[in-house]
């Protein structure tokens, strides 16, 4: 008789524990893992035996026009640069998302962007903004979706990730 009094008590313990926040749970900054439990044990595997996963490098090129440009040292090729006006979310620390299946599996943030390629005209100047990052490619999966802050994704395969200069996307 005792025991069926205790558990109605223990049930309501425990659901008042789980919850009753009304607040909405944050959202990670990085996920990692492919879905996949034999992928993501041998990414642990490989990351405990010391050895690095594959890494793809890409670069992400802001073309942009500046009127009235203050100086021509301001947009000089190797000065620091951003993206302005309805390019402002493009800058250092924009986040690089690496997906599989719809899922997180790696995060990246983009480098301090440089100016790679400049051209002065009058009071405007034309300039390259170039930012880089680097995301680690898990071992398994064939398709993968590299997505650029705001600005959309593209689908890779696996070996595309891989190859120097795969990973260049310019906005105009």
């Amino acid at each position: 008789m005792k025991t069926q009094i205790w558990i109605p008590v223990i049930a309501v313990v425990l659901l008042a524990a789980c919850g009753g926040s009304s607040e909405p749970e944050p959202t990670p900054e990085r996920t990692k893992g492919t879905g996949s439990l034999v992928a993501d044990m041998k990414t642990k595997e490989a990351r405990a035996a010391g050895e690095a996963p594959p890494v793809a490098r890409g670069t992400f090129v802001l073309s942009l026009t500046s009127k009235n440009a203050p100086t021509k040292e301001k947009y000089a090729v190797g000065q620091p640069c951003e993206g302005f006006g309805g390019f402002a979310d493009v800058k250092a620390g924009m986040e690089v998302t690496l997906l599989a299946d719809g899922k997180v599996v790696e995060l990246a943030r983009l480098s301090a962007g440089k100016v790679t390629k400049s051209v002065h005209y009058g009071t405007s100047a034309h300039f390259d903004c170039t930012f880089t990052f680097e995301l680690p490619v898990p071992p398994d999966g064939e398709f993968f979706q590299v997505k650029m802050g705001r600005r959309g994704e593209q689908t890779f395969r696996r070996s595309e990730l891989l190859v120097p200069g795969a990973l260049t996307f310019t906005l105009k």
